[in-house]
């Protein structure tokens, strides 16, 4: 299901890549926010809230990564997409461990394949947000529930105990 007004965050410090990536989304309906370093990610992410960040793995000052840890660390549930140049399976691994939503190899040819990963990952982050919502409210429903069954309990006892002082 297609988000229209979702918005990405491509974070690429080759800037070829980044415009390439952004020309294409932009063309399938999403907005874009673009930064070329980590640190200007994580500014961006202070003044607005994607709803997707795809991150280019090796980068200067900051790796995807780092970046990842970063988000994590400061509460973050934005989902990521690691795009990288080396198809290491040990990158691949560590990515997924840190909680990135998906792990590309650039480069991109077929770009449909970075879109249906989007697609998917947006989809997957909608359902894990509707999931935490019904948690939520069934949660909430649970203890109203249990504070009128208190109170009922609490009455019931109530009228019963003048019945049981006069048997005395």
């Amino acid at each position: 299901m297609l988000n229209p007004s979702a918005t990405l965050l491509i974070i690429d410090d080759d800037e070829v890549v980044r415009v390439r990536l952004a020309s294409y989304l932009e063309a399938k309906g999403f907005q874009l926010l673009q930064a070329p370093s980590g640190a200007q990610a994580l500014e961006l992410l202070d003044s607005g809230k994607p709803d997707l960040l795809i991150c280019d793995l090796r980068m200067s000052n900051m790796s995807g990564l780092d970046l990842i840890r970063q988000l994590r660390a400061q509460g973050s549930e934005t989902p990521v997409i690691l795009l990288s140049d080396s198809g290491s399976t040990t990158d691949a691994v560590q990515s997924l461990r840190l909680g990135a939503a998906d792990y590309l190899i650039k480069p991109l040819d077929d770009l449909a394949v970075l879109e249906h990963s989007i697609l998917r990952v947006l989809d997957d982050s909608t359902l894990r947000l509707e999931n935490r919502r019904y948690r939520e409210t069934l949660e909430d429903t649970k203890r109203e529930l249990q504070a009128s069954l208190s109170l009922l309990d609490a009455k019931y006892t109530a009228a019963l105990t003048p019945e049981l002082v006069g048997q005395q």
